[in-house]
């Protein structure tokens, strides 16, 4: 019991109790057992805290007496973390609930009431040194009404601790010649406060940016997750571990939109572009594994990729008969591939049509004066050079493209998010080859994203 959380109390009626059991009859131990310390933090020889779990047990010899005890000891360290983690998270996800439940207008509307009467409630305790019907009236009304929302709406976390602040303003009011203790009710209404702030910061942190259109899905998420930890067996370190993991990982994903749900409205105007091209609606394919964006980068995301998709559909896939005649089906594909890479998250956009014009686009920076014409130059080099204002390796000029804006729009919105865009060849270069196959690698700071397992 060294370098423990015991103190001299708690030690002096262990060894009383040790004294009371060891050589005498089996009862003993019945009787003393809950003197015997069955959990303390001991502080081991690096610094760390351990908690350590013990459980006695008498080993009995001739004539009933008890000769010694074992100690079964248990580092439960990790599991009480778990334990302690796994309530936060019930405790959040019931405030999350509760929140969605009336809507984010209501619950802003809420607080800035129930902050408004808190101010007024400590400024009157501040201010006063003797209780009178009046300011006891004003103190017991707007904690009333405080409680009073705070049920109505379902806040139960804070209808709790407000009731308790109103009890006491209630026995006040009924004898105003109690004594008025000061820091006794501004403790009371500190607790209120703490509790309408944990709210608070519980939605700025997890919903603030939700859209109401997620409502619906969000609470089904919330009751899911709610499910996981109520049933979770609480004694199992690895099936707590699990739980917690499942939950932090899933309650992440609030306020966030998925990688198909920010796509569903440009992959459905594919069929109509394409056909005003006149090729084959193309086949999209996306791989998000499991990588979601924050609802306020999925917005910018949405511009990026109207931009990308149309490129790829307009430039990159050919006319179907062309592509026929390559010995590749009629109907293109685009393909979106995002991936974890290290501190990074990547959208990779590529297709499998003819590739970059790599001499289309050389010949329009010739003419740009951009570059020498004798002059020797890199693909790479000429693939930046997309990314120029005004660069396009169009034809002509129309409705749909050759305007040169989009992957100059597209670098632009992506560096406003702290990213960075670049041109990767997907094929090693041929010496004659007029086109070259890459993808366009969108790189997001991992902040930007959340990965739901």
């Amino acid at each position: 019991f060294k370098n423990t959380s015991l103190g001299s109390n708690a030690l002096s009626q262990i060894s009383a109790a040790l004294d009371a059991i060891l050589g005498e009859d089996a009862m003993m131990f019945d009787f003393n057992r809950h003197c015997l310390v069955h959990e303390f933090t001991r502080t081991v020889a690096d610094g760390r805290n351990k908690i350590l779990e013990l459980d006695w047990d008498p080993i009995v010899g001739e004539g009933d007496i008890i000769e010694k005890l074992m100690v079964t000891v248990r580092d439960v360290t990790e599991l009480r973390g778990l334990q302690a983690e796994a309530e936060k998270q019930k405790a959040e996800l019931q405030v999350i609930g509760e929140i969605l439940s009336v809507g984010q207008d209501k619950f802003i509307s809420f607080i800035k009431d129930a902050t408004r009467f808190l101010d007024e409630n400590e400024k009157l305790i501040n201010e006063t040194t003797d209780a009178s019907s009046e300011s006891v009236a004003t103190l017991f009304r707007n904690m009333h009404t405080i409680k009073g929302n705070a049920r109505t709406y379902g806040f139960m976390g804070i209808t709790d601790v407000a009731h308790e602040a109103e009890t006491s303003y209630d026995a006040l009011r009924k004898n105003l010649d109690s004594f008025w203790d000061k820091s006794k009710m501004l403790e009371e209404l500190s607790r209120t406060r703490v509790r309408i702030e944990s709210y608070s910061a519980i939605h700025k942190e997890k919903l603030s940016s939700t859209s109401t259109e997620g409502v619906y899905v969000d609470l089904m998420l919330i009751e899911k997750l709610r499910v996981v930890l109520e049933h979770v067996n609480e004694h199992d370190v690895h099936a707590l571990r699990s739980a917690v993991k499942t939950v932090k990982s899933i309650s992440g994903a609030i306020g966030t939109e998925s990688i198909p749900a920010l796509l569903d409205g440009i992959i459905r105007s594919m069929p109509e572009l394409a056909q005003k091209l006149g090729k084959a609606a193309p086949k999209v394919i996306v791989k998000d594994n499991g990588i979601r964006l924050a609802v306020e980068v999925a917005q910018v995301m949405k511009n990026v990729f109207t931009h990308g998709f149309r490129n790829a559909m307009d430039h990159g896939l050919e006319p179907g008969a062309e592509r026929m005649a390559q010995g590749k089906p009629e109907q293109g594909t685009i393909l979106l591939d995002v991936r974890e890479e290290g501190e990074q998250v990547v959208l990779a956009l590529s297709d499998d049509g003819r590739g970059l014009a790599v001499h289309k686009l050389k010949q329009k920076a010739i003419d740009q004066g951009l570059l020498d014409q004798k002059g020797k130059v890199t693909d790479q080099v000429l693939a930046e050079l997309m990314f120029q204002s005004g660069m396009s390796t169009a034809d002509s000029v129309s409705d749909i493209s050759g305007r040169g804006v989009g992957m100059d729009a597209i670098r632009k919105f992506v560096e406003n998010l702290g990213g960075k865009v670049e041109i990767r060849f997907t094929q090693t270069a041929r010496s004659d080859a007029e086109y070259r196959p890459f993808e366009s690698r969108i790189i997001l700071p991992a902040a930007c994203a959340v990965k739901v397992a």
